[in-house]
This record gives structure tokens, sequence and C-alpha cells, in this order.
């Protein structure tokens, strides 16, 4: 732990010397006046004495590191005492001398004694005022003078870091304790239903159904009297309706979040307005308090989302490495055991031809018929392998023609509807495609050979919508068939790769439907092709 800053220090010194200064100086014009009125002190030494005794007590005061932080106080409540018994002496004085003169040697003990009863009525005047006036207001006024005290003093605490509910459980026992009410109630809720927090004395949970209309005027009152419960609130008078209730809105930025509801046997009891103020106090402060758990509340929702979120997006980006990898292999594996083999075996058949150029000419040219196939099915196996790679149509001609082509291979039938579609990015192209591909293999195996498939894609404000709907057997969400879910998942990956969420929904017997959206920049030039 450090000690005070070194100017901090210098100050205080200082603050105590400034005090024993001024004390000096007080005492010096109060000796004054009593020496020239009432000859008192008889001597001179003694009032040097007197007037010097400040100085070297300040030094002294100053020195002590613990008592520093106390020369603003004494030095401000030195201004004020010696203030008003300096000036109250010398009023006398001035009233006596210009009255009467300067009062002879049998005067002086009696007017010495005189200005001495100015200086302490001076000295006390302002606490004898601050305690008649609370004996004044509490014999008028009772008991709210100590409910005003009470709610005021727990506004000091209430900012304490305390559970919320023990929070409202200690506002309730200070508004019951202090207004001596029949009972106090702290409602809370932030739509339109508030229900019963706390009550004191204890009764039954209840809700209470308040309405926007209602909830903004109850929001613009400081407190809300029997009349307007009556009007705005009648939820409250439920069960007391020959009772009187009160109620101090809980309220932040203008928005309701809850009732102080106070209940008495007198149906037109009034509070003072110290009270009132006090209470309205209180209200705000728990305003504040619960705007602050809601707020807590609300960072710790946002923080388990952002949480399940990073969770998902590390699950996705495995799934998305292991399907590369996968896609890798695949391809590697169609090269080694399609296209290669065919040309190893064109290859084989070429060195064949050669040979049989000079032997059979007939023989050469069935075999270069023979070749001739080869190499076209062995181009439709590339092509076709660098479709699934990524489809020459989709990169050419844009996301409405490689669905149609898609559609159009499928083994059920497929309709699309895309109009009016521009370019987007090669990300977004490529995941809504696949998307739509799974989409169509998953109805081809599962909803049935007779099933229907439309697919729709439009763009909308800053989205790029698709659905893939069939007419088939549908199956159960709950309850997978196999081989769903790992292409459900395929599409979730693909869709949150761009910033996309994909949305499933089925009922057997009723078909399937996926929806999905990913978002796109705007158009900067209408429909312009990339």
């Amino acid at each position: 732990m450090t000690g005070p800053r070194p100017a901090a220090s210098g100050r205080a010194r200082r603050t105590w010397l400034v005090w024993g200064a001024l004390t000096a100086v007080l005492l010096a014009a109060l000796l004054g006046l009593l020496g020239v009125l009432a000859g008192w002190p008889a001597s001179d030494r003694g009032a040097l004495w007197v007037v010097a005794a400040p100085i070297p007590v300040a030094v002294v005061l100053a020195a002590v590191p613990g008592l520093r932080p106390w020369g603003v106080p004494v030095l401000r409540q030195t201004i004020v005492w010696g203030g008003m018994v300096v000036g109250a002496v010398a009023v006398f004085a001035v009233v006596v001398v210009g009255f009467e003169g300067r009062p002879g040697e049998d005067q002086r003990a009696t007017v010495g004694l005189s200005m001495l009863a100015a200086g302490v009525i001076a000295a006390l005047a302002l606490p004898a005022r601050r305690w008649l006036e609370r004996v004044a207001r509490r014999s008028v006024e009772g008991d709210a003078v100590a409910a005003d005290a009470g709610l005021r003093a727990f506004t000091r605490h209430l900012s304490r870091a305390l559970p919320m509910d023990e929070i409202l459980r200690q506002v309730a026992e200070a508004v019951h304790g202090s207004l001596a009410v029949d009972r106090a109630e702290i409602w809370t809720g932030t739509g339109s239903t508030l229900d019963l927090a706390v009550a004191v004395p204890d009764r039954d949970a209840a809700s209470l159904a308040i309405g926007t209309r209602e909830a903004t005027v109850a929001a613009g009152r400081a407190l809300i009297g029997p009349a307007a419960i009556d009007a705005w609130v009648p939820g409250l008078r439920v069960g007391r309706e020959d009772r009187g209730v009160a109620a101090a809105p809980i309220v932040h930025a203008g928005r309701l979040l809850g009732l102080i509801v106070l209940e008495s046997q007198e149906t037109d009891a009034a509070l003072g307005p110290d009270v009132e103020d006090a209470l309205v106090e209180v209200a705000r402060q728990l305003g504040l308090a619960l705007h602050n758990v809601n707020l807590d509340g609300a960072l710790q929702r946002s923080l388990a989302e952002l949480r399940a979120r990073n969770a998902d997006l590390a699950s996705s980006r495995a799934r998305l490495v292991a399907a590369s990898d996968e896609a890798r292999r695949r391809i590697e594996r169609d090269l080694h055991d399609g296209a290669q083999q065919r040309l190893v075996t064109l290859a084989v058949k070429l060195g064949l031809a050669r040979q049989l150029l000079a032997t059979d000419l007939d023989e050469v040219a069935g075999l270069l018929d023979e070749l001739r196939g080869d190499v076209e099915v062995t181009l439709d196996e590339l092509r076709e392998l660098a479709r699934g790679v990524y489809p020459p149509l989709l990169a050419g001609r844009g996301l409405g023609e490689a669905l149609t082509a898609a559609a159009s291979r499928a083994s059920v039938t497929t309709t699309v509807h895309a109009p009016g579609l521009r370019r987007y990015g090669r990300d977004i192209e490529a995941a809504i495609y696949f998307c739509c591909l799974e989409a169509i293999q998953n109805a081809s195996k599962h909803a049935g050979g007779s099933a229907t498939i439309a697919i729709e894609v439009a763009e909308s404000d800053v989205h790029l919508a698709f659905t893939i709907a069939d007419d088939g057997v549908g199956f159960d969400p709950a309850h997978l068939p196999e081989g769903h879910g790992g292409g459900l998942t395929a599409m979730a990956d693909r869709l949150g790769a761009v910033g996309g969420t994909v949305r499933v929904t089925s009922v057997p017997g009723a078909g399937t439907t996926v929806r999905g959206r990913v978002p796109v920049p705007p158009d900067p030039g209408g429909d312009a092709a990339r």
C-alpha cells in the first residue's frame, strides 16, 4: 500500500497552518473587543499567550499523518462558527458603544458577560435551529419524518452488490417499516405482464396484465394514487376493493419495469410530500438496479449464444475440413479408377494399332473406331468429375441455368423458378447450388418415386433466399431417416461458411421443405453480369 502523494500531503499540512493562523486572528479579534468594552483579560501577556497558542498546536497537528485529512473540515467549521461568534460580539459592541458609549468601570463586568452570552448564542444558533425544526416537523407531521429518513437512508445502501431478490426484499421491508402500511409489494416485469416479486407481509403469487398505453401512462407519473389505480391499473384492486392502494412506478429511460405498491386500511390515506419524494427516489434507484440486472442478463445470454456459436463454428470447420479431405480422396480415387485406367487402355490400344498398320488395315480401322468411343467415354467421365468439383455451367452462366440443368438430370420431376437473378460471389453461388443438389438427392432417395420437387430462388432486400419443396412422404424431424442427418448437416455447414442459415421442416405424409438464405451485397449497377 503506497502512502499519500507528496503534493497532497503538503496541501494537508498547509491547511492546518492556515487553520492555526485563522484561529489566532479570530481570538485576537474576540479578545480585542472584550478588552475594549470589558477590560478582559487584565494581563496583556495572558492575552498574547492565548492568541499565539493555535500556531504551535497547528504545527503539531500538521505533523501527525493521521490528522492531516481532518484539516479541511476543521478549517471549514472554524470559519463558520468563529465568524458567527466574532460577528455577534462585534455587533453587540457596536450597538453598546453606539447607544451608550464606552461603559464605565462598574459596568464592564456586566457588558463582558453579555458579550460572552451573545457569542454562545451565536455558536448555538445553527444546531438549535436544526433541532427545533425536527421537533416541529415531528410534532406536526408525526411518523412521516421518520419514514422519510428511513427511506432516504435505505437509498444510500441500495447500490451495494447484492442479489436482486435480496434488494427487492430489503426495499419492501424498508417501505413497509418506514411508512407503516399494511402491506408493501414490488411487482416486476418487462413485457405486458407484471409479476409479484415480493410482498411484506407475504401473499400468494400473482400476475398483472398491463397494456402498452397503460404502461406508458404509468411510466410518466411519479406516483399513482387510488383514482389513477382505478383508471389505469385496476388489476391492483382485485381482492382489496375496500382498501387504499397506491403505487410508485419503477421506471428507467421511460420504460416501466415494475411498481412499488402500498396497501392500507384507509382508502384516502395520503403521504406527506417528503415521504412521496423519498418513495419516488427509492423507485428511481430501484429502476436503475433492475435495468442493470436486465443488462447483465442480456449480456450473459449473449455470451452463452456466442459460446454456442463458437462451438458450432469449430465443429462446422472440422466437418468442412473432413469433407474437403474426403472430396480430394474421392477425386483421386475416381481419377485413378476411371479416367486414368481408360487413358492407359487407350495408350495400349494405340500401340497395338501402330503394330497392325503394316499387316491388317481392316482390323486397324475397327480398333480406331473403338478408340474413338473410348475417348468419348473418357471425356464424359472427366466432365462429370469436373461437374462435381465446380460445374462449368455455374461458373459461366450463373445460378439459375446451373440449377435448371441439374433439375433436368434429376431422377424425379423437378422444376426451377429463379427469375431475375444476377451474378453473386463464387462462394455464395456454390453454397446455394450444392445445397439444392443435396436437397434434390435427399428427395430422390426418400420422397418416393412419384414425388415432385419445386425449387425457388429469389433475391430479397440484402439476402438471397431459396426454397426446395417436395410433396413426398416426409418424415418426423425428431427421428431422422437414415441418410438424412449427414446431408442436412452438410447444407448447414456450407451456408454457415458464407454467413447463411438453413431450416428444414417436414411432416409425415405432407412432404419436406428446405428454406435457406444467404446475405448478399447490394447490386450497385442493376443486373449486370459478372
